[in-house]
């Protein structure tokens, strides 16, 4: 496989980014969670969406892709003002390859450059592991409510940032 490309994302990526991350859900996490979770977590690609994504995440987040032969095979986000790790999905297609990886390394290195000491996620039962091999420790269970008022089971995590 060719390595990937990590780079800073931009508004024509949405699109990719958002089709990876519902085959990131709909074929990996779907291994956790309800076919209801999934679909709340990360309905179908429409215009609606992207615009929203737009709207609510693009404008708020540093992101940065994941791109094989000119296609998006991963993102990750990060809202540096609060130290948060708010997305990291890599296509189903492209998992197992180390591009979760190298996104969340490149995504740390955005929030060190931002003045972040430590970096927070909710991780999911799925991803749960990669991020322990990661360097994140477990801060506690718990439950997150989606957009829907659906619940979905996650485990919150941190990590010291080395400076």
């Amino acid at each position: 496989m060719e390595s990937p490309l990590i780079r800073d994302a931009t508004r024509e990526d949405i699109r990719g980014m958002l089709e990876a991350q519902h085959s990131a859900v709909h074929e990996i996490a779907a291994m956790s969670y309800s076919p209801e979770i999934c679909q709340d977590w990360s309905p179908p690609v429409t215009a609606q969406r992207i615009d929203l994504f737009d709207r609510e995440l693009f404008s708020a987040c540093s992101i940065i892709v994941a791109e094989v032969q000119g296609r998006i095979v991963g993102y990750a986000a990060v809202l540096c003002d609060e130290a948060e790790l708010r997305d990291l999905y890599v296509s189903a297609r492209f998992g197992g390859r180390g591009i979760g990886g190298k996104l969340l390394r490149a995504v740390e290195r955005v929030a060190q450059k931002c003045g972040c000491r430590v970096l927070a996620l909710n991780a999911t039962v799925t991803a749960e592991h990669f991020y322990i091999k990661h360097g994140y420790r477990e801060i506690e269970r718990r439950n997150v409510t989606l957009s829907s008022g659906r619940q979905i089971s996650c485990i919150r995590m941190r990590k010291e940032l080395i400076q």
